[in-house]
């Protein structure tokens, strides 16, 4: 457990080991965290100050987001397809799954209301990555104060449920009783209506997607705009 400071030294490491930041003091990963992909099995982020990756990092086990957001900054947190997580607050930045994924099942990806679901058919992606950025797309500056990247590592022919998360405060003026998915396309930002939503554990999804890329949350009407360009009324895609 490290609560803030920093080693000296790296410890020595058995076959696997849990890690716990603590306190509320911002802290950057240090020698705490092994370098060997297979042996950090739960990491627990306890700490509301946050805590940011110095190191491209495997969680093998359990990632507990409990308190403060994990920041992967320039890094990838990644997690195998055995993985888990728990908690309410985020990992802001790149999160990584690796396949194979199995059908029907929700992969997390931070959050626990940041996931993936695929449906049976197709051949799925490799691997999968998410990218959360706490802002709005430059692009469309009334949607929730969020921005998603969905990046396919990969497979074809493929569909799943998209699941992703958002705060209160986030809201930046949409009615949550409303909100749906929106997807960039690299023109427009194309309208997806939610097929599920909780305004308890703050969430909206979309069944049936077939392209990941940007991902925005907001509610309709709204009038996103492509990068450089006039605005323009969205349209409904499926």
């Amino acid at each position: 457990s490290r609560a803030a400071g920093s080693l000296s030294s790296t410890p020595t490491f058995g076959t696997s080991v849990n890690v716990k930041y603590t306190g509320s003091t911002p802290v950057t990963t240090g020698p705490e965290l092994p370098t060997a992909t297979s042996v950090l099995s739960n990491l627990t982020i306890n700490n509301s100050g946050g805590v940011t990756l110095s190191q491209n990092q495997t969680a093998n086990g359990n990632l507990a987001l409990n308190s403060g957001d994990l920041d992967t900054g320039a890094f990838t947190l990644t997690m195998p397809n055995t993985a888990t997580s728990s908690g309410i607050t985020d990992a802001v930045g790149n999160v990584k799954r690796t396949g194979p994924f199995t059908a029907g099942t929700a992969y997390s990806f931070g959050n626990p209301f940041v996931s993936i679901n695929f449906a049976s058919g197709g051949t799925q992606p490799s691997d999968m990555t998410i990218n959360l950025v706490k802002s709005v797309p430059p692009s469309y500056p009334s949607a929730a104060t969020r921005t998603y990247t969905v990046t396919p590592n990969g497979g074809s022919g493929y569909t799943a449920t998209l699941r992703l998360h958002y705060l209160d405060f986030e809201l930046n003026g949409n009615p949550e009783a409303s909100l749906d998915l929106w997807r960039y396309d690299g023109a427009q930002w194309l309208q997806q209506p939610s097929t599920a939503a909780d305004t308890i554990d703050n969430w909206v999804e979309r069944s049936g997607v077939t392209q990941f890329s940007p991902w925005a949350i907001a509610s309709p009407p709204a009038t996103p705009s492509p990068p450089d360009s006039t605005t323009r009324t969205p349209s409904a895609s499926t």
